[in-house]
């Protein structure tokens, strides 16, 4: 990778000839600049290319491989409307875009290179005289102070949680009960009955399953026994993604408005938005304006369920996420003690709300049509405090903490067979051996850690500490 210095040598690569003048198509006209625009070999030439995007407004600053075929031209603080190749530093996001010139390519000249390479003008060509009825209905739309009560106030979904017109999103750790804290939500505006206490609105939902498709159903079913409710015809499923950069989302927008959704879930936001990039502001901008196409259509409340990054509190991704929603609710697990604690952790238009915990607590849904035993869990709100130590729960360590651990990580909400943890404590990074391994087991299973689920006699759960100790809640 290089800096572009002042004078830039020409790209060497043979086999490409100019494209005449008459083989142009639209914006690939001669270029706006006087400049040379190919070398002795006929191909482009960089520092013509450099100077177009300088004339367009940009700042390019380096070049990669800038005597190859393939090219990678970066303007800071810009993105490319490109699908090339995208990278972020711990500084910030930039976008690159690239193009790789073949034989027998006649994308030649600067321009049709910056065509190519999908660079869009930072400013236009000309400052076009605004249009006189423009100006002045945009004046008759502005308001003064007296009549800014003519703007209704906002209307709760779920009295001081969320409101409808809005965007919002759920965030949190995988793993943590997202999707538990958002069906619990559902629930409540489907069935219209209070959300712990907090008023809601009965109406449509359209709940978006982007992935995990196959235990939501039983997330759904496990909820209305519990609360012995049906969701019914106001909870409707999409069990596949819609991607907000391709034209389905247009049917997805049309379909909400027809259905009269009053809260619209995105679950999860990276898989409606795949293929975009997280940390580019661009890319983000746009699906922030697909949600907002959602909400303006239905004068709905839309929830995006995000991942909340490794590091930092922060949902994953650009700050332009953040800046857009209205509210942002934070969803986290204490390891030890396997309570959610829900937080309100932005109102825009009014006070943030106390956090809520909750126990996830197992819900016995029979057999299925194989025979075979399921359940799932729900939140039940719980006055249990979360742990503020550091170290495992109860005191264990050694194999029997590696074991719980392995239980919470690869099986939080669901069963497993020893066969199954024994495969990943023997496999690194733990390295046990057997014989350990069954002596921690047999100490967990004595200690009531881990407890037959009660479907099988060969599958154990992870009981959490106010499962073990009732009279702590």
């Amino acid at each position: 990778m290089t800096r572009v210095p002042q004078t830039v040598p020409p790209v060497r690569t043979a086999g490409l000839t100019p494209m005449p003048e008459t083989q142009k198509g639209p914006g690939q006209g001669p270029p706006p600049h006087n400049v040379t625009d190919t070398d002795s070999t006929g191909l482009p030439d960089i520092a013509a290319v450099i100077t177009a995007l300088q004339e367009r407004g940009h700042q390019p600053w380096e070049v990669q491989n800038p005597n190859s075929s393939l090219w990678f031209v970066r303007c800071p603080n810009h993105p490319f409307s490109s699908s090339g190749v995208r990278i972020g530093d711990g500084a910030g996001s930039y976008d690159w875009a690239c193009l790789t010139i073949t034989p027998g390519d006649t994308r030649c000249t600067p321009n049709q290179v910056i065509d190519a390479l999908g660079v869009r003008d930072l400013f236009p060509a000309t400052e076009a005289q605004p249009d006189e009825a423009a100006v002045l209905a945009l004046m008759a739309e502005m308001l003064d102070s007296d009549e800014l009560d003519q703007i209704p106030d906002p209307e709760p979904l779920i009295e001081g949680l969320l409101d409808l017109d809005t965007l919002s999103w759920i965030i949190g750790r995988s793993g943590n009960g997202k999707t538990f804290v958002t069906i619990d939500i559902c629930g409540s505006v489907a069935t219209g009955t209070p959300w712990h206490g907090h008023k809601s609105v009965q109406g449509k939902v359209v709940y978006v399953v982007a992935e995990g498709a196959r235990g939501f159903k039983k997330r759904i079913r496990a909820w209305e026994k519990h609360h012995n409710l049906k969701m019914g015809k106001n909870l409707l499923v999409l069990p596949r993604p819609v991607l907000v950069n391709e034209a389905e989302w247009g049917a997805l927008v049309e379909a909400c408005r027809r259905i009269g959704a009053v809260l619209i879930v995105l679950d999860t936001m990276a898989r409606v938005s795949a293929g975009m990039e997280e940390n580019s502001s661009k890319d983000m901008g746009i699906l922030v304006h697909q949600a907002e196409r959602l909400r303006e259509a239905c004068g709905a409340c839309v929830t995006l369920v995000h991942h909340q990054g490794h590091k930092g509190e922060n949902g994953r991704g650009s700050s332009a996420l953040i800046g857009a929603m209205n509210t942002e609710i934070r969803v986290s697990m204490d390891k030890k003690t396997r309570i959610v604690t829900v937080e309100n952790s932005k109102q825009k238009d009014e006070a943030e709300g106390d956090d809520l915990k909750f126990l996830l607590t197992p819900v016995n849904l029979g057999v299925n049509e194989k025979g075979k035993p399921q359940g799932s869990a729900v939140l039940v709100e719980t006055t249990l405090p979360t742990s503020d130590e550091d170290d495992d729960a109860d005191g264990l360590s050694g194999n029997p903490a590696e074991i719980v651990k392995i239980m919470r990580e690869h099986f939080p909400f669901d069963t497993a067979t020893q066969v199954q943890v024994k495969g990943l404590a023997m496999g690194q990074p733990y390295g046990m051996a057997k014989s350990s391994f069954y002596r921690a087991w047999k100490r967990l299973v004595e200690e009531k850690v881990l407890q037959p689920d009660g479907r099988s006699s060969t599958r154990f759960r992870l009981v959490s500490l106010a499962e073990r100790y009732p009279d702590l809640r």
